[in-house]
């Protein structure tokens, strides 16, 4: 079981992502989990976000339309495995 999850809902933030997922690396919590959720998979493929992750380690879960940000922590906290959940925008860092 991961000590922590991360969900990072993303929707167009691609100039900010990757600072986003180093900033959650660096915390240097063993365990994590981040979770990226495209809900913007109409601009978006998964094949977009796999390369804008590529290294992290993070996983990266589709919707299959828009469903706003609400919807993209939910679907986030649905796949979680970790004892603790935490969020941060995808335009933020720790």
């Amino acid at each position: 079981m991961a000590k922590l999850s991360v969900i990072v809902p993303f929707y167009d933030e691609t100039a900010y992502l990757r600072s986003a997922l180093n900033s959650i690396r660096a915390q240097r919590i063993d365990g994590v989990q981040i979770l990226v959720v495209n809900d913007n998979p109409d601009r978006f493929s998964a094949d977009d976000l796999a390369a804008l992750t590529a290294g992290t380690g993070a996983e990266v879960i589709c919707h299959d339309r828009n469903r706003g940000l609400s919807a993209a922590r939910n679907t986030g906290m649905r796949a979680a495995r970790g004892r603790y959940v935490g969020f941060l925008d995808a335009d933020d860092y720790y």
